[in-house]
């Protein structure tokens, strides 16, 4: 009954046996886990992370690296989320800055004007200081910069990619019903859910490597996009 109305819920999403198990995959992660059992988003200006460095390997000094985002509701997690989701499953350490929405819409003309944010939205990666305002191609350059193991295969790469194009798409439709759209678009995109799992059921089936993650053992950027927007629409019932 679930799947023709368009609710996405775990059971629901265990008729999808790879998806099912890219998103269980995420949720055994004890900092996941910990993230989601929070009452509350952490406030800005917290550090999200005890840790503040990631060794790179070859460098000659440790990278600091500080993820800035909007204070959703939680566990709404959206762009912003897939890359801590990224951090935390890969045990990468970083520090997190949440604007609140009114001071992001004042602080946005300044970060496109600056070139922080070109596109004039967020997430932002800062590496050493230096802003990355892209969030799939952020956390495929941290991927390669931290050496995982499954960035360096083509084959690899090209199942995140394949998946993680696909998925800018489907991000982009719960976004505008989320956030957007009125009770009729919200009523539209539940219709719709079903046949976004078959698609990227059939995706990773035709690309996949792993049983757990779309490219070997380690979980990278496409995993960590997919996994937060499959939260997103079981948080949201839709």
């Amino acid at each position: 009954d679930n799947i023709t109305t368009g609710y996405l819920t775990e059971d629901v999403l265990a008729s999808s046996p790879r998806l099912y198990a890219l998103y269980r995959a995420y949720r055994s992660v004890p900092e996941i886990e910990a993230w989601f059992n929070h009452a509350d988003q952490p406030a800005p200006e917290i550090q999200f992370s005890v840790h503040d460095h990631l060794e790179i390997l070859g460098a000659v000094s440790p990278t600091i690296i500080k993820l800035e985002y909007l204070a959703l509701p939680h566990p709404v997690s959206a762009r912003g989320g897939a890359v801590r989701f990224f951090f935390l499953a890969n045990k990468i350490p970083f520090s997190e800055t949440l604007w609140a929405m009114d001071e992001w819409a004042a602080a946005k003309a300044r970060y496109v004007k600056e070139g922080v944010s070109p596109s004039g939205h967020l997430p932002i990666v800062y590496l050493d200081g230096k802003a990355h305002s892209e969030h799939i191609s952020s956390m495929r350059l941290v991927a390669g910069l931290a050496g995982l193991q499954a960035a360096s295969s083509p084959k690899d790469a090209f199942a995140q990619d394949v998946v993680a194009d696909a998925y800018v798409g489907w991000r982009a439709q719960w976004v505008q019903a989320h956030f957007e759209g009125d009770a009729e678009a919200k009523v539209a995109y539940k219709d719709s859910v079903a046949d976004r799992l078959l698609e990227f059921e059939q995706l990773a089936k035709s690309h996949c490597t792993s049983d757990r993650f779309l490219s070997g053992d380690v979980p990278l950027w496409a995993d960590s996009a997919l996994f937060s927007l499959m939260s997103d629409n079981i948080t949201t019932g839709y």
